[in-house]
């Protein structure tokens, strides 16, 4: 891989992230409350526990048959 290659990786990378340092702590702050949230909701349904649900009476009377 030659110089001129690496150089014009390097130079879309930069023009893709190219963001001020407010706009880098705005990105991380949505981030880092998305997985806030994300494990947030995955401890709470872990924690969760299904309650017996009785089946209608119709469904009852077919699995009676």
């Amino acid at each position: 891989m030659g110089k001129k290659q690496a150089d014009g990786r390097q130079n879309r990378w930069r023009l893709w992230f190219h963001l001020t340092h407010d706009e880098r702590k705005l990105v991380v702050f949505i981030l880092a409350l998305f997985f806030v949230g994300l494990t947030a909701r995955y401890i709470h349904l872990r924690q969760q526990q299904p309650d017996p649900v009785e089946p209608p009476p119709r469904a009852a009377e077919r699995f009676q048959r």
